[in-house]
């Protein structure tokens, strides 16, 4: 009777702090007497309890959590007999009982393996006050070692309680059950996708042992699919000593056409010297197709066009397969080609071979081949200075490594957790003597040999290329996260060549500058973004980027800061995504223009 009326007290108590509450009666200080019903007042002294709170909400709150509180420290039939509320203090009568303490914790039937690999400590317990929570933890800790080691039906227990003298003795229990294995995942949606892709991606081969670990991860593991989702959760057949992972899986819209017009303003010039430079407008775009899980291995194959600025296509080509032959290895393909204008060809080739670490890492060992042509050479200008170009005819041979993962809580657009990639190559490269260079003629100085300009450079010698990126998302709430990232990258060589450099800026990296406008041989960019979640994949975003560019280029080293700054729109749709952002740019040795701000636009469409 008694704990039924002490219930009721703190219930209608805890009622009453809560309505003071809502008509703004807070106090700054709230305090708790505890008085004793069988110990004297030196025994409530010596426990170190709480006595001052915020408010009379958070004092009944603690209140009601003292027993177990009590219990945790041995005092396991402690417990609240009466409760007395004013406008400026709570008065609690606390019977606290005897203080109980193992005498022998046995664990002589159960093995000694299990015991070590689950982190049981015998101290612990041995001559120690009994604190419940501490035994049940214990006991979570077995359980979930044998649930992930292959006995799903196994249970943990105390047996054999014997309380004497104000100690207890107990043998603890461990039944394991059969040991069962996976004997298959078996697909019963409509998705094609190959088995051996499923197995190595979710980590769960077949003959493997029952891992509920494993099981319970495969939700998660499916939504970062982005050609995959489930349309019910998965579930477990068991038969005899094996079992069958159900999936009900369902293809997902994730084949990617993209498509992006835009008009860019050019100025052109008569043949006529009298005719004034016309402005005309120049169309620029960019074409993506992505075709995922088109053959049902996982694989990737896509195709990317782009124009972006004035006369300079690029066009680039990828195909990536993981788990090769049902193995963690894949492989890597990725072909790039740019024409800058009218200055130069970089062909770019990398070909790897992909290890996949867990579901979210993997690593990368690649050979690289990049070749880049001049188209034309500024001869009035080589022969008024007598040196070499800024860009040249370079071919290199690199061999790198690469690794990337991720773990945060979403992958397509996350509210926590961390992601980062890293790449670094090194290699010999050579220039090759340029034709059109090594045959000119200065008439005022006919004896001016243009082919030893290359005894200035090392013709053949090494490079050493590294680029990283790693990204924080802070979550605020469950509608709101931001950002932080650094991205950098370094390239490193003798001789440098505008060619050669690094290219950044625009929407992928520095907001607020025209599309690879920025040539650098060392970068670092740094991101804080604020996103405000409208959707599972739609947000609303406000950044601000800072970078530093260094030029090595032949021509000499410069340096700059960078900052850009602005908002914008991520929306999913039934048809795809659409975007939509502003940014303004502001460069060290140039002011805020906000003319010159950039507006980015497009919509992804999937099928």
């Amino acid at each position: 009777m008694a704990k039924v009326e002490v219930y009721i007290y703190c219930g209608r108590s805890v009622l009453l702090g809560f309505l003071l509450l809502l008509s703004g009666a807070l106090r700054s200080q709230y305090a708790l007497h505890i008085l004793s019903v069988d110990k004297d007042s030196s025994f409530i002294s010596s426990l170190g309890l709480q006595g001052d709170f915020k408010t009379d909400i958070a004092c009944a709150e603690y209140i009601r959590k003292l027993p177990a509180l009590m219990q945790s420290r041995g005092y396991i039939a402690a417990s609240v007999d009466s409760v007395h509320f004013d406008s400026t203090a709570a008065r609690v009568y606390l019977f606290a009982g005897n203080q109980y303490r193992w005498t022998r914790l046995n664990t002589d039937s159960v093995e000694k393996e299990l015991l070590a690999a689950a982190g049981w400590n015998k101290k612990d317990f041995d001559n120690k006050n009994l604190q419940i929570d501490r035994v049940q933890s214990a006991q979570r800790r077995l359980l979930e070692y044998l649930e992930n080691n292959g006995y799903p039906f196994a249970s943990v227990e105390l047996d054999s309680i014997r309380m004497e003298n104000e100690t207890v003795l107990a043998s603890l229990k461990v039944v394991k059950g059969p040991l069962y294995k996976v004997d298959s995942i078996r697909n019963m949606g409509t998705a094609s996708i190959s088995p051996r892709f499923l197995q190595r991606y979710l980590g769960i081969m077949n003959g493997s042992i029952y891992r509920k670990s494993q099981l319970q991860s495969i939700s998660k593991k499916i939504s970062e699919l982005p050609f995959l989702e489930e349309k019910q959760p998965a579930s477990l057949s068991f038969l005899g000593t094996g079992s069958i992972v159900n999936l009900t899986l369902e293809p997902r819209r994730s084949s990617q056409v993209n498509v992006l017009i835009g008009l860019l303003p050019a100025t052109t010039t008569s043949a006529n010297i009298y005719d004034p430079p016309r402005n005309k407008l120049q169309f620029t775009g960019e074409a993506t197709i992505n075709l995922r899980n088109a053959l049902g291995n996982g694989e990737l194959i896509g195709l990317n066009w782009q124009q972006l600025q004035l006369k300079s296509p690029r066009l680039n080509l990828v195909y990536q397969q993981s788990y090769l032959f049902g193995s963690a290895f894949g492989i890597n393909f990725n072909f790039d080609f740019l024409r800058k204008d009218s200055s130069f060809v970089n062909i770019n080739a990398l070909v790897g071979a992909q290890y996949a670490v867990s579901s979210n890492q993997s690593g990368t060992v690649f050979i690289q081949n990049q070749l880049s042509n001049l188209l034309t050479v500024d001869t009035n200008a080589v022969i008024q200075n007598k040196r070499l170009p800024a860009e040249a005819d370079v071919r290199s041979v690199s061999i790198g490594v690469m690794y990337e993962g991720f773990n945060t809580n979403y992958r397509f657009n996350p509210t926590r957790g961390n992601e980062w990639f890293i790449s670094a190559a090194a290699g010999t490269k050579k220039i090759k003597r340029n034709n059109v260079i090594v045959q000119l003629v200065d008439k005022n100085n006919p004896s001016f040999n243009f082919n030893s300009l290359y005894d200035t450079v090392r013709l053949q010698s090494f490079q050493f290329r590294v680029k990283a990126m790693f990204a924080h998302f802070f979550q605020l709430s469950n509608v709101s996260t931001i950002k932080t990232s650094v991205t950098a990258g370094w390239f490193e060589s003798p001789n440098i060549f505008r060619n050669e450099l690094f290219q950044i800026g625009g929407y992928k990296l520095m907001r607020g500058f025209d599309e690879e406008s920025i040539y650098a041989s060392q970068y670092g960019v740094s991101t804080v973004e604020y996103r405000y979640l409208v959707g599972r994949n739609s947000f609303l975003f406000s950044f601000v980027d800072f970078g530093w560019a260094r030029n090595k280029a032949a021509s000499g080293s410069v340096s700059n800061s960078f900052l850009g700054a602005g908002l914008g729109l991520a929306l999913e749709t039934k048809a795809g995504i659409f975007n939509i952002s502003f940014a303004a740019g502001k460069r060290n040795d140039l002011d805020f223009n906000l003319r010159q701000s950039k507006i980015h636009f497009g919509f992804v469409s999937f099928f």
